[in-house]
């Protein structure tokens, strides 16, 4: 069945969207940030995500199946990238008869949880409503402002009240639209809960939004915040050509290649897996997840794996 997003725009007031650029653009439409905001061009704020991608590779693979460990029917994961847009299911059309044997969705982080909204109000702005002319000297502010201008369509000036990693994240957004050939595509854990709730699905998520946050925000100082900003900036040609990369290796399914090692993501996969493992003993769920969490010894189908469920890798027809 063909995928398009026609209808995404005219229903996203109805159902909270599921990534956090989505909710920057719901709460500036409640009229929420205007008074933070004033000077900000909303319109080029398209999808904020958060995600740090690495990259190495294996047999290609996007869902899974997760059985047994008593349960009655499987449910299934599928493995999304933060920057890759629905159009990319139309190559994985056979996604959907696994999608359709389960009764819930669960993205990363719950989409009705509006208390997080206060957490992006105080992550996403500068202190003291300040702007990075504060933190920038005026050759690199003038440098980045006219960088952006011809890279991504909007200008630093008018996200001057934004910290530098959401600067950044606006520019990887549009980056990956010019590199995805229907620019217009809604981005897929986005899509994911959208078409969920007009099919009737129940939507939910693995973590609250605050708790998300807090894995995914850049706790470096903002000055550290700029350097990097500039750093991309200044080598943006490789940047572009790995970020490219990046995005090659996950659609033609080298998940195994963005699998990360830490601790942190050790932890978190298991506070993830008692929360799914919960879920799917009481309803099939249809579970989205960043690829870069799932693989590897420390990923979430490991964890899943210990605790005595059986998961096994689902071919996807093209």
């Amino acid at each position: 069945m063909p995928l398009t997003n026609r209808n995404f725009k005219k229903q996203e007031n109805k159902h909270l969207p599921e990534t956090l650029h989505a909710i920057f653009v719901y709460l500036w439409k409640q009229k929420i940030f205007k008074k933070i905001c004033i000077g900000i061009c909303m319109k080029n704020i398209i999808f904020i995500i958060i995600a740090l991608v690495t990259t190495t590779s294996l047999q290609a693979q996007h869902l899974w199946k997760i059985s047994n460990g008593g349960l009655k029917k499987p449910s299934y994961i599928f493995a999304t990238h933060p920057y890759v847009s629905s159009n990319f299911l139309d190559s994985k059309s056979d996604v959907f008869k696994y999608f359709n044997q389960t009764t819930k969705v669960l993205g990363e982080f719950d989409s009705k949880d509006f208390e997080g909204i206060k957490v992006i109000q105080q992550n996403a702005f500068l202190d003291g409503k300040k702007s990075l002319k504060f933190f920038m000297s005026e050759e690199d502010f003038r440098f980045a402002d006219t960088f952006l201008s011809e890279n991504a369509g909007f200008t630093l000036e008018s996200v001057a009240l934004l910290k530098p990693q959401f600067v950044l994240e606006l520019y990887y957004e549009q980056l990956a639209r010019t590199l995805d050939e229907n620019k217009d595509g809604i981005f897929l854990d986005a899509w994911f809960q959208w078409y969920a709730s007009e099919k009737g699905k129940s939507v939910g998520g693995l973590e609250s939004l605050g708790e998300y946050l807090k894995y995914s925000n850049d706790t470096t100082s903002i000055t550290e915040q700029v350097d990097k900003m500039l750093n991309v900036m200044k080598k943006n040609d490789a940047f572009k050509q790995l970020f490219s990369t990046e995005i090659d290796e996950y659609k033609t399914g080298n998940v195994q290649a963005l699998s990360q090692k830490s601790n942190a993501l050790y932890e978190r996969n298991k506070q993830r897996a008692a929360v799914i493992d919960n879920e799917i003993r009481k309803t099939t769920c249809f579970i989205t997840i960043n690829a870069a969490t799932l693989t590897g010894e420390h990923g979430l189908l490991k964890v899943l794996e210990s605790k005595g469920f059986t998961v096994t890798a689902v071919e996807l027809k093209k």
